[in-house]
């Protein structure tokens, strides 16, 4: 079948009377099927890569404003009743001395709150009322894990100029070899025309498409 087809072909152009406009008109059309074959372009998806990220959201510290003497909300306490009637019972000045220095004296406290996200400390000093406190905190780090999709931009491809020389070994020893010489175009989807030139004097094109 395809020997028919290009013997066919052979035999067209054989037939043909090859003036110089029918030469040129011929060079014109395979120079723009040339063209149109060099710029003929790949439909080029790009590349969908899903990865799987991690990001660590870094800690954080800081502090609230320091407060000094702050003003107290004042509520019913029985366990206030309880203490003057103790302070009344004391009989010795020593004893109501020493409930007085107890009551009067500064104490400090260091308090700390703390979970999986947060750690809060406190520092309150004391005497007899608060004279001030002073809370920080620290936000702790963070690790997150998600999937991103990426697209990749496909390859960017570009027309190849090939040449090339074969050489065809009689099957009968009777025959002599033949030697062809070639040049390529391989467009950016792969495909290739070829020209050739055999040592018989015929002249070769072909079409290779790629799937």
């Amino acid at each position: 079948m395809i020997t028919t087809i290009v013997t066919s072909i052979v035999t067209f152009f054989t037939s043909i009377n090859w003036t110089k406009f029918k030469i040129s008109l011929l060079l014109n059309i395979a120079l723009v099927g040339a063209i149109f074959f060099l710029l003929k372009k790949p439909d080029q998806d790009p590349i969908i890569k899903i990865v799987t990220k991690t990001i660590t959201i870094p800690g954080k510290d800081g502090k609230l404003d320091t407060i000094y003497m702050p003003q107290p909300h004042y509520v019913t306490n029985p366990v206030n009743s309880k203490l003057v009637e103790e302070y009344d019972a004391l009989r010795d000045s020593l004893g109501k001395k020493q409930a007085y220095i107890d009551a009067i004296t500064q104490r400090e406290y260091n308090e700390v709150y703390e979970d999986s996200l947060v750690k809060i400390d406190v520092y309150t000093k004391v005497q007899g009322k608060m004279l001030k406190q002073a809370p920080k905190y620290y936000v702790k780090p963070v690790t997150v894990t998600y999937t991103d999709t990426i697209k990749i931009p496909a390859p960017k491809l570009r027309n190849k100029l090939l040449t090339g020389i074969e050489i065809g070994a009689p099957i009968k020893l009777d025959s002599n070899p033949i030697f062809k010489g070639n040049i390529l175009l391989q467009n950016k989807k792969d495909n290739i025309l070829s020209v050739g030139y055999d040592s018989n004097n015929y002249g070769w094109i072909g079409y290779i498409i790629s799937f």
